[in-house]
């Protein structure tokens, strides 16, 4: 299932050529072992597609309600999923099979291509970069190239598990000014009604099974630019997710959170942060209409890091 493996310092990090995804992030501190994801552990979780761990999303993430959308004038269908459900989740990819096209003891670069389905028929490629960096720093560089004759629609995330460290109460603080306040489908609601102020409330406590699946945007940076969601775990460690995320208006740079309530395997034991340039439904939303727009040859790129320290970061 690990095909890939590699190793920086005192951490390892194993990937899967089947959908692509970091399986596994260990971290030897403190004199044993910190598994800081919450991967697929086996090959029958990995055939699941349980909960997407660490989905590499495009050319489009999240949802698309009715599995539907309009462009350049033509309505496009993207069907319903196996279970019968019309959602469209998480884009192309989720399946692929992965090539390795680089590697390095500390990184490996794969690729997979797609050559379209009738309801998103322009073929792309996907390339994703994982680098591990001693300080305890797992990277992901995620490009999508665009190989039709055409502007297309394209919008990437990731979807990171990551496993919680002792027992108790988590909390996570999301630098963000507004929530997405979506529908019983997890669809954002029409117009401005889906865009919530959060009034300067960034901290959310909680402890396992939650009910947490939120979206928020309007995402605030440090001083250099990076988005800087911190996960603090039960015994006090911090993992954070950074991103270097598209913005300039709501919708676009997104962070979303999960308590994985509704995961087969191990619910409750760990928590997803997802970096994504656009929001839920993103494909007919007149607030970004134009943005994931991507033209003929070009790639747009996903920048985002995971962070782990035994405690929190002191500030300067």
């Amino acid at each position: 299932m690990n095909d890939w493996v590699i190793t920086c310092a005192d951490a390892r990090a194993s990937i899967s050529a089947f959908r692509g995804v970091v399986t596994s992030w260990v971290i030897e501190s403190e004199g044993r072992s910190r598994e800081l994801l919450d991967g697929y552990r086996n090959e029958q979780e990995l055939q699941s597609l349980d909960g997407y761990r660490a989905a590499l999303m495009a050319p489009w993430s999240n949802r698309i309600e009715d599995a539907r959308y309009s462009f350049g004038g033509k309505e496009y269908d993207l069907g319903a999923d196996p279970s019968g459900l019309r959602e469209a989740l998480h884009g192309l990819y989720a399946s692929a099979n992965f090539e390795l096209v680089g590697r390095r003891a500390d990184s490996i670069t794969i690729e997979a291509h797609n050559q379209g389905v009738p309801g998103y028929p322009w073929p792309t490629k996907l390339q994703a970069t994982y680098t591990l960096r001693e300080g305890g720093r797992l990277e992901l560089e995620l490009r999508c190239t665009n190989c039709a004759e055409q502007a297309i629609k394209v919008g990437l995330g990731w979807h990171p598990y990551l496993a919680y460290q002792g027992e108790g109460e988590a909390k996570v603080d999301i630098p963000a000014r507004t929530q997405v306040k979506v529908d019983e489908a997890l669809i954002p609601v029409p117009g401005k009604e889906a865009f919530v102020d959060r009034n300067g409330n960034r901290q959310i406590a909680f402890e396992g099974l939650a009910g947490i699946d939120l979206a928020y945007t309007n995402l605030v940076p440090d001083p250099d630019g990076v988005v800087r969601t911190r996960l603090t775990h039960p015994d006090g460690s911090v993992t954070t997710l950074e991103g270097l995320l598209e913005g300039g208006r709501l919708g676009c740079g997104i962070v979303h959170i999960f308590t994985g309530d509704t995961l087969r395997y191990r619910p409750g034991k760990s928590f997803a942060m997802e970096p994504c340039h656009f929001m839920t439904n993103a494909f007919n939303r007149a607030e970004v209409a134009d943005e994931p727009l991507l033209q003929p040859g070009q790639t747009r790129v996903l920048r985002a890091a995971l962070v782990h320290c035994p405690s929190y970061p002191q500030q300067d």
